[in-house]
């Protein structure tokens, strides 16, 4: 394990918002863009995999695409009720700072929005279930 400086008490708490604030906005950009190629025809998994390996791949791309082509939404990893309390202290912060969060507001409103259609127990990549619904269309592989 690297420790690292990062500043005074309470900065290493911002460092992890600040990764939190990533982790929700790429996992609600990876739920959108699988369904956006998945409802235009494209054979899913090969979205992921061409993706994947271009420049918009993401670890939280890399992380929830296979959860959502296995469909395997358990929640034994990490749930999408801690995302949504961390995207709202994320929100608290900005807010404290009198500075705009429109991508963590987005993240929040995607999270919430599975929270409240029951899913807070599921794991993250779940909150493409809602998008899906709203969609008309389910991500699935290809036979």
């Amino acid at each position: 394990m690297t420790v690292r400086y990062i500043g005074p008490t309470g900065t290493g708490t911002v460092a992890k918002l600040v990764n939190q604030l990533l982790v929700g906005i790429h996992s609600a950009a990876a739920a959108e863009a699988m369904l956006l190629g998945a409802k235009a025809g494209a054979d899913p998994a090969m979205i992921f995999e061409v993706v994947n390996s271009g420049w918009g791949q993401s670890f939280m791309l890399g992380r929830n695409a296979p959860v959502m082509l296995d469909r395997d939404f358990d929640g034994v990893r990490t749930q999408i009720k801690v995302f949504l309390k961390d995207l709202g202290l994320i929100q608290e912060l900005a807010r404290s700072l009198d500075m705009p969060a429109p991508g963590v507001d987005l993240a929040y409103r995607i999270f919430n929005q599975a929270v409240d259609h029951g899913l807070g127990d599921m794991d993250a990549a779940a909150i493409v279930l809602p998008l899906e619904e709203q969609a008309g269309h389910r991500i699935q592989r290809k036979a």
